[in-house]
């Protein structure tokens, strides 16, 4: 009994090593929203960064008539960016489904780190406009290799997971030596 308890012990260790990274950056989404009247829409965009070191950004974009409030489902809507520090220029198309058609998604992977300009081209059926939203800020990209914070919980957790793998065997070991004697 003693030895069943151990290896749960061991286990269960373990896997709160292996889940403790991924429990760190669940929580580290940042979603920002900005919504404005320009011309004669009203423009709702929300962008959502998996996590704070991520270069991936969802860009989910409404598009009212400012006037009726009613969605506009036949617009283009382009994402133009350009990083401020080198200039690199980057655009994407944001599209709309048929299971939301008043929500127009786009996914943009800004591979380099520090701020980017943002904006967003509307051409729908009452204009054409263009809106700026506040630069949205890349910390760090895959590219860039691991921080210090995140090279300090891989120590951690492998120093963890040894702990709880030496654990478990020497566990046993003991138990199988008090059998034989």
């Amino acid at each position: 009994m003693p030895v069943l308890r151990a290896i749960t012990v061991g286990i269960i260790m373990i896997l709160i090593i292996l889940l403790l990274p991924s429990l760190a950056y669940a929580n580290q989404h940042a979603n920002e929203s900005f919504n404005e009247t320009v011309g004669p829409y009203v423009i709702n965009v929300t962008t959502e960064q998996s996590t704070p070191f991520s270069s991936e950004i969802r860009f989910v974009i409404t598009v009212l008539d400012a006037t009726t409030q009613e969605p506009i489902l036949d617009a283009r809507v382009r994402i133009l960016t350009i990083n401020q520090a080198d200039g690199t220029e980057g655009w994407a198309l944001a599209l709309n489904y048929p299971q939301n058609p008043q929500l127009y998604e786009a996914d943009l992977n800004l591979k380099e780190s520090g701020a980017w300009n943002v904006d967003i081209e509307v051409s729908g059926p009452l204009e054409k406009v263009l809106f700026r939203v506040p630069s949205i800020e890349v910390k760090g990209t895959i590219g860039d290799g691991m921080g210090a914070a995140e090279l300090v919980l891989a120590g951690v957790s492998l120093i963890a997971l040894a702990g709880g793998v030496m654990f478990i065997w020497l566990t046993i070991r003991r138990h199988r030596q008090v059998r034989i004697t």
